[in-house]
C-alpha cells in the first residue's frame, strides 16, 4: 500500500513539475529544432543560429546579425536541408528576429524564467560549426532597461540567436554573445541571452 502511495506522489510531481533530464537527454530532444542562419553579403558571409518556435517554420534568432546588411539569407536545419528565407520581423531594442523556412518543422515550448544556480544548455554554429552544444549554470539574472540572462554555457562568433534550453528541453533565452572585459585575457568574459519575458513580448507582434 505505501509503495503504492510513493509511486503516486512521485507521478504527480512529474506531471506537475515536469521531468528533468540529463544534457545528453536534451541535446538528443531538441537538436533538430536548432538551425544555421547563413547571412551573405557582398562584403562578407556570416553565421548565426536561430530557434525553431512553431511547426510552421519560424526561426527565433538575434537582430544584430541583420545590422550590417545582406543580399541572401539561408537555413540550414539539422538534417542538412538548406532554404532561403527573409526576415519576417525585427526588433533591435530587443535585439530579436523572425525569419521564417517554408516547411513543417518541430519547435520549441518555452519554459518558465531561470532561476540562479539552474543548468542550462545552449546550442549553436559557432565558427560555422553547426550542432556545437555547451552546458553551464545560471549565474545571474539582469533586470532593468535591458533584461539578459548571465549564464556559464560557453558561446562564441556564431552562436548569436541559438537557443538556451533548460534540461526539460524548453526554450528559456536567446543566446546574444559575450560581454569581454578584456579580450586580451582569457576566462573573463560573460555569456549573455536574451530572457523569456523580452522573447514572449516580441513574438505577441506577430
Amino acid at each position: 500500500m505505501i509503495n503504492w502511495i510513493v509511486v503516486g506522489i512521485v507521478s504527480l510531481f512529474i506531471t506537475v513539475f515536469g521531468h528533468a533530464a540529463t544534457p545528453e537527454q536534451v541535446i538528443d530532444r531538441t537538436q533538430d529544432k536548432v538551425v544555421k542562419i547563413g547571412i551573405v553579403s557582398a562584403k562578407r558571409q556570416g553565421v548565426c543560429s536561430g530557434a525553431l518556435v512553431s511547426s510552421n517554420g519560424l526561426v527565433l534568432t538575434c537582430a544584430h546579425c541583420f545590422t550590417q546588411g545582406y543580399t541572401k539569407l539561408f537555413v540550414k536545419t539539422d538534417n542538412g536541408v538548406v532554404y532561403n528565407t527573409e526576415l519576417v520581423l525585427l526588433d533591435t531594442d530587443k535585439d530579436l528576429a523572425l525569419v521564417k523556412i517554408m516547411a513543417h518543422t518541430p519547435y520549441f515550448k518555452f519554459g518558465k524564467p531561470v532561476r540562479k544556480g539552474q543548468m542550462v544548455v545552449a546550442f549553436g554554429s559557432p565558427y560555422n560549426i553547426q550542432g556545437m552544444v555547451s552546458v553551464g549554470y545560471v549565474e545571474n539574472i539582469l533586470n532593468g532597461k535591458t533584461p539578459r540572462i548571465v549564464h556559464g554555457a560557453a558561446v562564441n562568433p556564431g552562436n548569436s540567436g541559438g537557443p538556451l534550453v533548460n534540461l526539460r528541453g524548453e526554450l528559456v533565452g536567446i543566446n546574444e554573445g559575450v560581454i569581454m572585459a578584456n579580450p586580451f585575457v582569457a576566462a573573463n568574459g560573460l555569456f549573455i541571452a536574451v530572457n523569456l519575458a523580452e522573447i514572449e513580448e516580441f513574438l505577441d507582434g506577430i
